[in-house]
């Protein structure tokens, strides 16, 4: 007989309540919004002075902001993967009308703007939490709405990340030798993102297994020496698998709860 997991067992008698993660929220992205999150110009101070000042400030995202200085002086010489797009400027200040069509076909097309959502056992953190994630928030008011009409009603959000679509794994386990399998992937890398730490080593991958029903993949970068940008090779980072998730909607959420799944009592 195996021996019991140290990190469920933490997971289970504390983890759930310092971090009591709901799920995830997805949003329609804007093409302006999509162009600030991808954007790794050597410029971004420049550009984007108060997202920039916000990496600094909070302390957790202080890897994304060392970032945003390594970019501006020069680590990669090599374009990242939108560069071409970004080359006229920032939306506000100089892109030209191709790049914007780009954008908002890019936008409408494969990226979606994501939220972790947390529910109200959260609530006796709310001033630490708010320190730490520049992103953390009090959902607006239509949102909050639709949430507290659903089977799983959520406080706040926060962790944000970019969803995209029809991507190459990153995980060798998941490709074979007739090609890399496309999924859907989770994006919490980029500089501008401003994830909590190490949240920004995190790039998630997942599949539908069944209609609403999900299967994701927690993946994390082991190689925290090499700083991320969308130019390397996925390889050079280290990926690596360190649990799995599932996302349900509201249908199996529902199952979920009548069965008493995983269900907390609070």
């Amino acid at each position: 007989m195996s021996e019991p997991n140290a990190l469920n067992l933490v997971w289970k008698y504390i983890g759930r309540y310092i971090f009591p993660w709901a799920g995830k929220s997805f949003e329609k992205i804007s093409g302006r919004k999509l162009t600030m999150l991808l954007d790794e110009s050597h410029d971004l101070k420049k550009r984007y002075p108060l997202r920039v000042n916000d990496l600094k400030n909070h302390f957790a995202s202080r890897p994304h902001y060392n970032l945003v200085q390594k970019i501006e002086k020069h680590f990669r010489q090599d374009e990242g993967q939108f560069g071409p797009y970004l080359k006229s400027g920032s939306w506000d200040d100089g892109m030209s009308k191709a790049d914007k069509e780009f954008w908002e076909d890019e936008a409408a097309r494969h990226w979606v703007f994501g939220c972790n959502t947390i529910d109200s056992r959260i609530l006796p953190f709310d001033a630490i939490f708010r320190s730490l994630d520049m992103n953390y928030c009090t959902p607006e008011k239509p949102i909050q709405d639709i949430t507290e009409a659903g089977p799983s009603p959520f406080k706040r959000q926060g962790y944000i990340f970019l969803g995209v679509s029809e991507r190459e794994s990153v995980l060798q386990m998941n490709n074979g030798a007739e090609g890399k399998k496309q999924v859907f992937q989770f994006h919490y890398r980029y500089p501008m993102i401003g994830g909590v730490f190490p949240i920004g080593f995190c790039l998630d991958e997942l599949v539908e297994i069944a209609q609403g029903l999900y299967l994701g993949q927690l993946i994390y970068a082991t190689d925290l020496m090499e700083p991320f940008h969308s130019s390397v090779d996925p390889d050079k980072f280290k990926y690596r698998l360190f649990g799995y998730f599932m996302l349900l909607d509201n249908d199996w959420e529902y199952h979920r709860q009548a069965i008493k799944l995983d269900t907390f009592k609070g």
